[in-house]
């Protein structure tokens, strides 16, 4: 990612690690029914979330189809084309773990505050350093 700043000569960059793979796919359907099973692509196209694409040369693919463009011609027997772009989805993001905060501060608040009850003012100086 590049940072540009105002006023600064000097820009700074940050290596945010690859970006996801995009790749275009034509897709033919062809026969007396190939207006049902075109039907059947687009809804998985559409579907929400990723899905499996099986690739004659990439292999099985975990992706999103992003965009799609069908086509139909009915002459020769019917065929419909899609024109695709597939994004890969790489593996989910775990859920971020974090400490619970409000816990971690009551729990301080009130170790302060049974100092400050078992030393007076002076347990008020030692509970702000600790």
């Amino acid at each position: 990612m590049l940072f540009e700043f105002p006023k600064r000569d000097d820009p700074s960059t940050e290596d945010m690690g690859r970006r996801a793979k995009r790749f275009g796919v034509t897709c033919y359907l062809l026969g007396g029914d190939y207006n049902d099973q075109a039907d059947a692509l687009e809804a998985a196209f559409n579907a929400e979330g990723p899905g499996l694409l099986v690739h004659p040369t990439m292999g099985e693919l975990n992706c999103v189809c992003e965009a799609s463009n069908r086509t139909e011609r009915r002459g020769e027997g019917g065929m419909a084309t899609f024109d695709c772009t597939f994004v890969e989805t790489g593996s989910a993001m775990g859920t971020r773990i974090g400490e619970a905060t409000q816990q971690l501060l009551m729990g301080q608040a009130t170790s302060a505050a049974d100092t400050i009850k078992r030393n007076g003012d002076a347990g008020l100086a030692r509970a702000n350093v600790g």
